[in-house]
């Protein structure tokens, strides 16, 4: 996976609104689907991807009735993630502190 802007980070296309910081993103990896007694099971296997560290917005500019504009941010649907990379670094950095 590419790293967005030099960062070792990637934009999501998602529902993404502003205090999503800090939820997980998962990629589902494979789904093998079987039957037993005649009722289907999903083994689903998902894999960490990181963690939302930001939103996008775009901010619009309106005119209210006392001819005074205001900026009213819009939320556009995209965040970045922090991948899990830096994540395990992280946890990494804190147990080698630890010893």
């Amino acid at each position: 996976m590419y790293d967005y802007n030099g960062k070792p980070v990637f934009v999501i296309d998602a529902q993404v609104f502003p205090g999503s910081s800090g939820s997980p993103v998962f990629v589902k990896l494979t789904l093998d689907s079987y039957y037993e007694n005649e009722l289907l099971v999903e083994n689903k296997r998902f894999m960490l991807a990181g963690v939302i560290s930001e939103t996008f917005q775009k901010t619009n500019t309106i005119k209210l009735a006392e001819a005074k504009e205001t900026a009213v941010p819009e939320v556009i649907g995209l965040g970045t993630v922090v991948k899990a990379t830096e994540i395990r670094k992280l946890i990494d950095s804190i147990e080698i502190n630890k010893k």
